[in-house]
């Protein structure tokens, strides 16, 4: 258990280890895609701006998967979606540099996309009716089990690449990776969602401009996360600043202070109000992408502004999320919609991004990205506007 965490009973404390788990998995496929983006394109015989519908195909598979989600849970309890999802995406993953069609490699994406929506909303859910009030930071510590998946796996694409001259070995040792969790919920049963709160307040349309912001918040930043993580490795290799490896390292250094950065998160949770939090990530972000920007042939200053940039997007994702469900009340099924606006930027996005690389080079990716990230500032300020001032 980690330090910080308040004592739980054996049931939770598996429960627990099974979601952290199971998050872990679901950085671990997550950061692969981009250090991976070069190589499917030259294997199914695609440009950027094709291979990019794998990304649109991934992202809408998860907004479906988010919608439903939700639903599916209430239905059959939490633990089965879990399973399901992470069964599907170890099999579709394995099979990603094997496809040598992009039609495929878009179905394979979609399949994906929809397994790794179950595992993110269902643990995120669980987490929730599993700890109710003391929720924030054990919802810390399962965003920062994604974290260290999102550091891990460009590891092992390098490997991979230094050993076979391949990614196929490092998607099947990722692939096997995300089976644990789901034989060790089979043996757990799901947290009731009596446990989430004793609280009946029902959502009514006061909280409606908050919820509207929240998803906007996440649309956005889904965006950033998954539009820098996606095709960093690419905007690297294009601007003749890293190697094939050595872009995979700065992938792997990216997404380390993306880690370190919601490890601090749980002691930050403790000392720090979650808005004062949101708002020093956002700015970090902001200020790294300037000197990316400023500074566009610089080798050193491109790794050091990645990994601040990590630093600054860490927290952001599960601190609203926790200030959210404390500040308004919320059922699955409106839960599993901030997870579908979350899909839908990381869907349109990237996609984007991929396009404009492709026409204007890889320089337009970074006006795109610090776009959004200033957006992400002022919804965030709305969002605190709104804020009952007791939380």
């Amino acid at each position: 258990m980690m330090s910080g965490l308040p004592h739980i009973s054996s049931l939770r404390t598996k429960q627990t280890a099974c979601y952290f788990l199971a998050l872990f998995s679901l950085g671990l496929t997550t950061a692969a895609i981009g250090p991976a983006i070069p190589h499917l394109a030259e294997q199914t015989g695609s440009q950027l701006k094709e291979i990019s519908s794998m990304l649109v195909m991934a992202s809408f598979g998860y907004l479906l998967g988010s919608l439903a989600g939700g639903r599916l849970i209430d239905r059959i309890k939490g633990h089965p979606v879990i399973i399901i999802g992470l069964v599907c995406m170890a099999i579709s993953f394995s099979i990603l540099p094997l496809s040598p069609e992009l039609v495929l490699l878009a179905v394979l994406a979609f399949i994906l996309g929809l397994s790794q929506s179950f595992i993110d909303v269902g643990s995120n859910l669980m987490i929730v009716w599993a700890h109710g009030s003391n929720v924030g930071s054990y919802m810390n510590g399962l965003h920062l089990s994604f974290g260290v998946g999102t550091l891990v796996s460009p590891l092992l694409l390098a490997a991979s690449l230094n050993i076979s001259g391949a990614i196929l070995w490092g998607f099947i040792i990722v692939a096997v990776l995300s089976l644990p969790a789901a034989f060790w919920l089979i043996r757990l049963p799901s947290p009731e969602i009596a446990e989430l709160k004793g609280e009946t307040q029902k959502f009514t349309k006061r909280w409606l401009p908050m919820f509207i912001l929240v998803m906007l918040f996440y649309f956005v930043y889904v965006g950033y996360e998954v539009g820098f993580g996606s095709w960093i490795y690419t905007y690297a290799l294009e601007m003749g600043l890293s190697s094939e490896v050595t872009a995979a390292y700065l992938t792997s250094a990216f997404w380390a202070t993306f880690t370190f950065g919601r490890l601090l998160g749980i002691p930050a949770a403790r000392r720090f109000a979650s808005q004062s939090i949101m708002l020093t990530g956002v700015i970090i972000c902001i200020i790294s992408l300037v000197m990316i920007w400023l500074f566009p042939g610089s080798s050193t200053v491109l790794w050091l502004a990645s990994c601040l940039y990590g630093l600054g997007m860490a927290t952001l994702f599960p601190t609203l999320l926790t200030l959210a469900s404390q500040t308004m009340p919320l059922s699955g099924k409106l839960t599993s919609l901030f997870f579908a606006s979350a899909s839908f930027g990381g869907m349109f996005f990237p996609w984007l991004i991929g396009q404009l690389i492709d026409a204007r080079g890889p320089e337009s990716m970074i006006p795109i990205v610090f776009s959004l990230v200033l957006a992400s500032f002022f919804i965030l300020v709305g969002i605190i506007e709104l804020i009952p001032k007791r939380i």
